[in-house]
């Protein structure tokens, strides 16, 4: 687990197995992180719904599982 945080971001990155999740205050780190794309072959499987067989709902406010 990776965490940046200040007084204007929140940043998450969990990496399990094969899985990378990346989470942000806004949508720019998302963007930022996105060039690993180009290092490492992977690729973007849009919001999370699943995380560990556990169902992951969102709303306005944040995720919450």
């Amino acid at each position: 687990m990776f965490i940046f945080h200040t007084s204007a971001r929140f940043v998450v990155l969990i990496l399990y197995i094969h899985d990378m999740i990346i989470t942000d205050s806004d949508f720019f780190a998302i963007y930022a992180v996105k060039h690993l794309f180009r290092t490492f072959e992977m690729k973007d499987l849009g919001p999370l719904w699943y995380l560990l067989g556990i169902e992951v709902a969102y709303s306005s406010k944040g995720y919450f599982p």
